[in-house]
């Protein structure tokens, strides 16, 4: 009987969680940054939980790293820019 070893397949929500993340860096901040970060963190469970026939953990976590970067990244340049807004109006009005 012969066995044949299969390559783990590539986690295709690990390669969604990366294009998700990398996207909120430069157009859609927080519209794509959250769903990067939920395929992510399941990615690297169902990852885990495959007994060696998922691979993309990698993926995965940088997809995370990325995300959680461009979440916080848009908020402090949103709230950059509410107060600079809140500041510009109260000097026209001062």
């Amino acid at each position: 009987m012969e066995t044949q070893l299969q390559q783990p397949q590539t986690s295709p929500l690990a390669i969604w969680s990366l294009i998700l993340s990398i996207t909120s860096l430069f157009c859609c901040g927080l519209l794509t940054a959250i769903p990067g970060i939920i395929c992510g963190h399941m990615a690297r469970s169902k990852i885990r939980e495959s007994n060696g026939t998922l691979a993309g953990d990698g993926l995965a976590l940088a997809g995370l790293i990325i995300g959680y970067v461009g979440a916080v990244l848009f908020v402090v340049i949103s709230l950059i820019g509410i107060l600079g807004v809140v500041f510009g109006f109260l000097d026209q009005m001062g």
